[in-house]
């Protein structure tokens, strides 16, 4: 949990650098800029080695309906969202 919250911080400047500050996802019922929080391509324990900063942003509607999606759609969606906002990942 330790590393998440550093890289929770870290990916809050970045976000906010790139003007990203709404949800991503926009599924039907979001929320917009209500109780946003990073979601990931999967589960977080399981996710790959280096996936902790590949994320996109979202309200809890939205990331709650992208929790229950068959993962490869999961995994589709949080990559191409992230892939757009530019973000390169630390090494």
């Amino acid at each position: 949990m330790n590393e998440w919250e550093k890289v929770r911080v870290w990916l809050k400047l970045q976000f906010a650098k790139v003007g990203i500050q709404t949800c991503q996802l926009k599924f039907p019922g979001c929320w917009f800029d209500n109780a946003l929080s990073f979601c990931h391509p999967a589960k977080r324990r399981n996710l790959r080695e280096g996936e902790l900063y590949v994320v996109a942003l979202g309200c809890t509607p939205c990331h709650d309906q992208l929790e229950v999606m068959p993962p490869e759609d999961m995994r589709r969606i949080v990559e191409k969202l992230f892939a757009l906002t530019g973000i390169k990942i630390p090494k």
